[in-house]
């Protein structure tokens, strides 16, 4: 028994330990079922949180594949700076000793800045509107006037591990950012810029930016500024600039248009590129009548690119012209070779408007209007060149012969010594017919003749009725308006020092150019490439009439270098027209081909003496006149006309015409002399070379 109650103690202890090992267990297990919802619970927000930015992901995901704008939120500053060691500034005003200008942050100033990293969405905004992306921009805080400010931005760039920060001022010169295995950022200087007082537009003054950290950018000039200095020569005042133009000739690629930086994502180096062209090497700079003072200078300052591409600090050879247009005219452009480089204003010497500006004086009908010619006095001494033109209302400038005595009288009275260039061009004469008025203007160096002048002065006396330039022995150049259809006779007659002329389209009739010895120094001919009537070789003048080629004339100075004075007619001219060889001295004989049909006209031989033979052997039959005029073969009693035969002796002898003109002027006809001919060495007597037969 004792033994069973024993078993049975122990079965009893059993059951206990077993209850209380369930309950045990139980509470663990309700424990851990608490703590697994706990965590399910923190599983599940997390799962949520993860949903929502996985959401977040794709539309951010989306956005970029549809290259929305980047946006951080993030408010952000830089602190900038600009380079101590230049010239060009912001704010453009003047410095005490006039040489150079002042820059300084100014109030507004925006700069571009992007992320040099490899990812495109840290380089800027993408603009939906114009489809590309711009910059991070940063605007000045407070209201400037340092050389250091701090920008700042509400979307700040994003700050990338071993990224550098790129920017550009100002922000509104960026164009574009392109990227191929460097990132591009485009800017622009205007080929069209705008005068500022004092100084100039400072979105063209363009900087640049590169560092590690934004709390230190350093802003570098990558333009330069052209100074130019004008003033009002005494007697002048008054004057106003009506606009510039800067030409560059240079070897590199241009200085303005379109240019950007380089930079690659992760390294560097920074160059700068060009767009190449000619249309970049020309800056039109536009000015609003600027009045000039003798007293003072006035400056136009105008900004170019100095960089070529690749080195952005290289220093480039340009030679610029200036051109600078008045109220008064264009005056002689100015020329100026630089080195230049990047960041550098460079004054240019004084330009002085006045004796080399061209002085327009305006007409309304046949009344002078102001500035009256009458009101000049000596102080306008040594002017250059004269231009008429409408001003104002005045729509259409019409001059009466008064008109251009007065004109005349003035360019004698006032005009330099070495010459006046009188453009006529865009006024009208009462007439279409160029009168005597300027006969005699010893200072008329060039004219352009009135838009309605068809003809000019015409008349068989030259005192009286033509050479309406006689005595201009300073006039080298008459340009003719389109409207023009026949130079008269003698139009050049008495003009010495002209040496070319230019027949435009519409002119069908010359006769006469030159009717006196003064003329001889004409040397050319030109022919506008639309007239149908004309056309010229080498200087010497032809004419078509009816698909038939005639030679027009020969100008005398054209054949001044003529081997032993001979002249051949080329093969294709099958006339020869009216004083074709009037007053050439320098012609001794004249051949003419087999083709050769016929005189077009009188007086084609008044060449002087100097005319000895004319070398007709080539001729089968007997050319024609169709003129009743004289040929004006010199008189002279040496003159001979080779024939072929003595068959064609007998047909120009006995021909009336022919006759004639030999007759009374001592000419005879006569065979073609045999050639000369040297007696030619023996084969023997000459040093022969061994036979090469190897060809190259």
């Amino acid at each position: 028994m004792r033994h069973q109650r024993h078993r049975f103690s122990v079965s009893r202890h059993k059951t206990a330990l077993r209850h209380a090992v369930m309950l045990a267990f139980q509470a663990w297990t309700w424990k851990m079922v608490r703590g697994m919802r706990q965590l399910i619970k923190i599983r599940q927000a997390m799962k949520k949180k993860y949903l929502i930015a996985a959401a977040l992901l794709a539309v951010c995901g989306c956005q970029k594949s549809n290259e929305s704008p980047v946006v951080t939120g993030k408010a952000d500053k830089i602190q900038a700076y600009v380079e101590d060691n230049v010239d060009t500034k912001t704010i453009a005003t003047p410095s005490a000793d006039r040489k150079s200008l002042d820059f300084v942050w100014a109030k507004g100033d925006k700069i571009g800045v992007v992320t040099a990293s490899t990812d495109v969405n840290d380089w800027g905004y993408y603009d939906k509107n114009t489809k590309k992306y711009v910059p991070f921009e940063y605007t000045l805080d407070g209201e400037g006037g340092s050389k250091e400010g701090n920008f700042s931005t509400e979307n700040g760039t994003p700050n990338v591990d071993g990224a550098q920060y790129l920017a550009i001022y100002p922000s509104e010169t960026i164009s574009t950012i392109t990227r191929d295995n460097w990132i591009n950022i485009w800017y622009e200087i205007p080929v069209n810029q705008k005068y500022v007082e004092n100084g100039f537009d400072t979105k063209y003054a363009v900087m640049c930016a590169i560092s590690d950290s934004k709390e230190n950018m350093v802003f570098k000039h990558y333009s330069s500024v052209l100074k130019l200095k004008v003033k009002a020569a005494a007697g002048y005042e008054g004057t106003k600039v009506t606009g510039i133009k800067v030409t560059a000739e240079t070897s590199k690629e241009s200085i303005c248009g379109s240019s950007y930086f380089q930079k690659k994502a992760n390294g560097t180096s920074l160059r700068h590129m060009n767009v190449s062209g000619n249309s970049n090497k020309v800056i039109n700079y536009s000015v609003p009548s600027v009045q000039l003072s003798s007293e003072n200078e006035t400056e136009f300052n105008i900004v170019f690119n100095p960089v070529s591409s690749g080195d952005i600090d290289s220093k480039n050879s340009v030679k610029f012209t200036i051109d600078i247009n008045t109220d008064r005219g264009a005056i002689e452009p100015k020329t100026k070779t630089l080195s230049v480089h990047r960041g550098v204003v460079y004054n240019m010497p004084v330009i002085e408007i006045g004796l080399e500006a061209q002085d327009l004086y305006f007409f309304n009908d046949d009344k002078i209007a102001a500035p009256n010619l009458s009101s000049f006095v000596d102080g306008t001494q040594g002017f250059k060149s004269l231009t008429i033109k409408p001003s104002g209302n005045v729509k259409k400038v019409t001059l009466a012969e008064t008109d251009l005595a007065a004109i005349s009288d003035y360019i004698t009275k006032y005009g330099s010594e070495t010459g006046v260039k009188l453009d006529l061009s865009q006024a009208y004469y009462i007439s279409n017919v160029w009168p005597l008025t300027f006969r005699n203007n010893t200072k008329l160096q060039s004219i352009a003749l009135p838009l309605n002048i068809t003809e000019g002065s015409a008349g068989i006396d030259i005192k009286k009725d033509a050479a309406p330039f006689k005595g201009c022995t300073m006039l080298s150049e008459i340009i003719l308006d389109e409207a023009m259809l026949k130079l008269p006779d003698h139009f050049l007659t008495g003009v010495p020092s002209i040496k070319t002329i230019n027949l435009t389209k519409n002119v069908n009739n010359v006769v006469w150019l030159q009717g006196e010895d003064a003329t001889a120094n004409l040397e050319n001919i030109t022919v506008d490439s639309k007239n149908t009537t004309f056309y010229e070789i080498d200087g010497v003048l032809y004419r078509i009439d009816n698909g038939v080629k005639g030679l027009e004339y020969v100008p005398a100075a054209n054949t001044a270098a003529l081997p032993n004075g001979v002249y051949t007619l080329p093969d294709d001219v099958i006339n020869i027209h009216q004083a074709a060889f009037h007053r050439n001295k320098n012609i001794s004989k004249i051949v003419v081909h087999k083709n050769f049909k016929a005189f077009r006209g009188g007086y084609v031989f008044s060449t002087k003496n100097e005319l000895k033979v004319l070398d007709f052997s080539a001729l089968k039959s007997v050319p024609t006149f169709t003129s009743t005029a004289s040929l004006k073969l010199a008189k002279t009693n040496v003159g001979e006309i080779w024939c072929a035969s003595d068959e064609m002796v007998k047909a120009f002898s006995e021909d009336p015409r022919w006759k004639t003109e030999a007759t009374d002027n001592g000419w005879k006809f006569i065979v073609k002399p045999a050639a000369t001919k040297s007696q030619a060495p023996a084969i023997s007597n000459l040093n022969s070379s061994k036979p090469d037969f190897s060809w190259e």
